[in-house]
């Protein structure tokens, strides 16, 4: 367990999990000024991430390069580069979060051949990223058959054509961005 900790002021990553089998808990940490400021390199599926402050980092808040974890009530802003970047297939769940002021996108998320993602992404407020609230790339992928349920989270509108305009789908797929 990583609990209560100011971590502040790298050039490597603040919380950094590469340890096979560990599946720590992550809570209320303010975590500024690193090239990462969390980063889960390992199969820790039942992580949970939550009540940190994330802040100021050189790359991305939070990178999941494996594992599925919980991330809830954490604050993601003010990042280089993306809030959260989602590698590869994981499957977290990613809940009541504030992820803004982030450049160039709040939530990245890459998806690769034969890893369809099962994402649930609710009640967060994802406003205010540079160019994407949400980005969706995967560039050698026809994500025609995924479906990312990204319902019920304030997008800095309830203005569908804004919301639309905000999410970004580099396989061009239709979606239809709703208000509820």
């Amino acid at each position: 367990m990583v609990r209560k900790n100011d971590i502040k002021i790298s050039t490597g990553v603040g919380i950094w999990v590469g340890d096979a089998g560990s599946n720590p808990s992550i809570d209320g940490n303010v975590i500024e000024q690193h090239n990462d400021g969390i980063s889960i390199d390992t199969n820790a599926s039942a992580s949970i991430i939550q009540n940190n402050t994330i802040r100021l980092c050189q790359f991305r808040g939070l990178y999941l390069g494996s594992g599925s974890p919980t991330i809830s009530t954490n604050t993601i802003k003010d990042n280089l580069a993306e809030g959260i970047v989602i590698n590869a297939g994981l499957s977290p769940v990613i809940i009541n979060n504030t992820i803004t002021n982030n450049a160039p996108s709040g939530l990245g998320l890459a998806v690769q051949p034969n890893s369809p993602p099962t994402l649930t992404i609710t009640g967060n407020t994802l406003s205010g990223n540079g160019g994407f609230n949400l980005n969706i790339y995967a560039p050698t992928v026809n994500l025609s058959s995924y479906t990312v349920n990204a319902q019920r989270n304030y997008w800095g509108t309830i203005d569908p054509l804004a919301i639309s305009a905000k999410i970004h789908d580099n396989t061009k797929n239709s979606f239809t961005p709703f208000a509820d």
